[in-house]
C-alpha cells in the first residue's frame, strides 16, 4: 500500500513538473520572439540613424561650395584675370585661371591669404 501511495504521490509531482516545464517553454518562446523583433527594430534604428547623420551632414556641405565661391569672386581682381577651372574637395581647393600680369597674380594670393575662409 505504501507503494502505491508514494507511487500516485510521485507521478503527481512528475505532472506538475512536467505542467510547468511546459509553461517554461511557451514563456521562453515568446521571449524568444520578442527577442527577435527588438533586434529587427535595432537594425531598422542603425539603418535610421545613418540615414540620418548622413541627411545632417548633407545639409551642413550644403551650402559650403556656394560660400565658397563668394568668397572667391570677391577676391578675383575684376578684368585682369579669369578663373579657368575651380575644383573644391574637402580641405583643398584647386584653382586654375589665366592672368594679364605676375602683379595680379600676387595680389589675389595677397587677397586669399587675408582671407579668414581661406
Amino acid at each position: 500500500m505504501v507503494m502505491v501511495y508514494e507511487n500516485i504521490i510521485l507521478n503527481s509531482k512528475i505532472e506538475r513538473l512536467d505542467s510547468r516545464v511546459k509553461s517554461t517553454r511557451k514563456q521562453v518562446d515568446i521571449y524568444k520572439k520578442q527577442a527577435r523583433e527588438v533586434d529587427k527594430i535595432k537594425k531598422k534604428l542603425t539603418v535610421l540613424t545613418k540615414k540620418m547623420d548622413t541627411i545632417d551632414t548633407l545639409e551642413v556641405n550644403r551650402k559650403e561650395p556656394v560660400r565658397i565661391l563668394d568668397a572667391m569672386t570677391k577676391m578675383v581682381i575684376a578684368k585682369r584675370m579669369w578663373f579657368t577651372s575651380f575644383d573644391s574637395k574637402k580641405n583643398v581647393i584647386d584653382i586654375k585661371g589665366v592672368a594679364l600680369d605676375n602683379k595680379t597674380v600676387a595680389d589675389f594670393m595677397t587677397r586669399l591669404e587675408g582671407s579668414p575662409l581661406f
